[in-house]
């Protein structure tokens, strides 16, 4: 597959984080890989996500981001451990004695990454407007929780910034173990893509990040449109905002795979009538949210009936669409993934 970095929004939108840094390893690595490729198969575009318990929405997509980052990374030859299961994270940052426990037991196996030369990707503890994405731990330092790194940014500025110091102890983390290439196949790509994507709109991931997931991340969004205390319209403008880079990325990617049109072949691999169907719905969604991102009203307004009540009818509009992407891939077979 071509190189490709993502144009547009993709470039910045923070809920592209562990994408963009799992395609910097690979590419110091030497690996040729697609950035949508990688995207789509770790079921990113349509992983559209709320969280009840964070008051900000713009921070909901940022969570379940590394559902699938283990078996997508091992399709380009990329062999990824996490250090500990991402249900352990849940309510980390709340407890005060965490820190003492990663210094205990997360730290040296960090410390014995890097020894190794192996690179260890970081969720949150990131200083700043960094904090809640993802990163590359590449050393340490005295300073912090004694850990430093590095964020991807977009091409069109620096690469990334670097000697980032963690300032509190990052809740998930996955090692890099080894990179060797091994290219899968389009077709195994766009399968692999489809099974992680219909797990993600069944809302079947959603549970082990404390998330909801799927259609029914809308109903949450609706939810909280209909409180009182509906939050910041930016954060809203910014959440669709993700949600369009996200399904413009799934689009880009599905008008590069090859459909499965021969009858009995291609497991788990649509034809075109349903590659065409995906593409259009992901298309209905971009356009709904659109009106969203450039037209979200002052905060003053969300409190109005009539701002919030067509705020609302959008985000049906989009959810319904969602419905139709759900639907189409759950009428796919589902393929046979590789073995651990």
């Amino acid at each position: 597959m071509q190189d490709t970095n993502p144009p547009g929004s993709a470039l910045s939108d923070p809920s592209f984080s562990l994408t963009h840094s799992l395609h910097e390893v690979a590419r110091g690595a030497g690996l040729d890989i697609d950035f949508d490729d990688l995207h789509a198969t770790m079921g990113l575009p349509l992983m559209t996500c709320a969280v009840r318990d964070q008051p900000r929405v713009d921070l909901w997509l940022l969570c379940a981001r590394d559902a699938f980052v283990v078996p997508a990374a091992r399709l380009f030859g990329m062999i990824i451990r996490e250090l500990h299961p991402p249900e352990a994270a849940r309510g980390l940052d709340h407890a005060p004695e965490f820190g003492q426990h990663f210094c205990a037991s997360y730290l040296p196996l960090v410390e014995r990454a890097l020894e190794n030369n192996q690179l260890v990707l970081a969720w949150q503890g990131w200083p700043g407007e960094c904090e809640h994405m993802w990163g590359i731990i590449t050393g340490r330092c005295e300073s912090g929780v004694g850990l430093v790194g590095r964020i991807v940014r977009p091409p069109t500025a620096s690469a990334s910034t670097s000697d980032l110091r963690l300032v509190t102890p990052p809740l998930q983390l996955y090692v890099v173990e080894a990179m060797t290439p091994a290219p899968a196949s389009a077709e195994e790509l766009l399968s692999v893509a489809l099974d992680h994507a219909r797990s993600a709109l069944n809302n079947e991931v959603g549970e082990r990040f404390g998330a909801v997931t799927g259609p029914g991340a809308y109903d949450e969004w609706i939810g909280r449109l209909s409180q009182d205390d509906a939050g910041r319209a930016d954060d809203h403008r910014r959440l669709a905002a993700s949600l369009i880079a996200n399904h413009e990325s799934m689009i880009r990617f599905l008008r590069r795979s090859p459909p499965g049109d021969t009858p009995g072949e291609n497991m788990g691999v649509p034809d075109s009538k349903v590659i065409n169907e995906l593409t259009s719905a992901c298309g209905t969604i971009v356009s709904e949210l659109t009106t969203l991102a450039k037209g979200t009203p002052p905060d003053e307004h969300l409190v109005r009936s009539e701002a919030r009540k067509e705020f609302i009818s959008q985000i049906e509009r989009t959810r319904e669409a969602t419905l139709q992407v759900r639907d189409a891939i759950n009428a796919t077979d589902s393929p046979t993934l590789p073995a651990e």
